[in-house]
């Protein structure tokens, strides 16, 4: 009886790790396909397949998740950077920043700025809620009535 010296560990690589059907594997190993279908049954190629599969999927899976929450700090940390540079101009109409930080009115401001002003501010606030992954359901304030002061504004 002849001996083949066939190179099993390549044929099983080759038929874990592709979707390569057993006739196809077998004719490029040179193997017969009836003799490869018993050893890979008995050695369990199909399930290393699948296994192998489940690997792949799972690490793709895991690395495109990682870029996503890159992306999304980068995202929210601009989203964040934005909201404050609103807030500060919304500020502006009315008020200007002093040397230590600290905002005064500057002048009087009509009800149209004033609510133009609101208006930014909010927006500011529900965009840095939202990079910050906090609620904004309890800011959809229906009352669109003017602050009764600067002080209540800022």
């Amino acid at each position: 009886m002849p001996t083949y010296d066939h190179d099993w560990d390549a044929a099983r690589l080759e038929f874990v790790s592709t979707k390569k059907t057993y006739t196809v594997v077998a004719k490029n190993h040179g193997i017969r396909e009836g003799l490869m279908r018993k050893r890979a049954q008995r050695e369990g190629w199909s399930a290393q397949r699948k296994e192998f599969s489940q690997q792949v999927v799972a690490k793709a899976t895991e690395e495109v998740q990682e870029d996503l929450v890159k992306m999304l700090k980068e995202w929210n940390r601009d989203t964040l950077t934005e909201a404050h540079r609103l807030r500060e101009a919304a500020r502006s109409f009315f008020m200007r920043k002093r040397a230590d930080g600290r905002w005064i009115p500057t002048s009087k401001i009509s009800a149209q700025g004033l609510t133009a002003a609101a208006s930014a501010n909010m927006t500011a606030d529900k965009l840095a809620r939202l990079a910050l992954g906090t609620s904004t359901e309890n800011n959809n304030n229906k009352n669109t009535s003017l602050p009764v002061s600067v002080d209540e504004f800022v």
